[in-house]
């Protein structure tokens, strides 16, 4: 299954639908409730509670510069499954 760009445009209109929630910024500031997001990965778009903590710990962590490159890597390699298997 090759990549699709439309793919990836489709997942962020689908989590800012999702993540656009009072509950998942915490203040003014914007300061991320990342507990709040895993639990709506895990409610709203069937992630497993594991694989929704490595997501948001990953995009917490290296954010969208790094993950962007990463996800280049991955098509590059057409690698669709980490090693982890989430």
């Amino acid at each position: 299954m090759g990549f699709d760009s439309a793919n990836v445009q489709c997942l962020v209109d689908e989590y800012r639908t999702i993540l656009a929630d009072d509950h998942v910024c915490t203040n003014a500031n914007a300061s991320v409730n990342w507990d709040r997001v895993a639990q709506r990965l895990v409610g709203d778009c069937e992630w497993t509670p594991t694989a929704a903590q490595h997501l948001v710990r990953l995009t917490s962590d290296y954010g969208a510069f790094v993950l962007r490159n990463a996800l280049a890597v991955a098509i590059a390699l057409d690698i669709q499954d980490g090693e982890l298997g989430i």
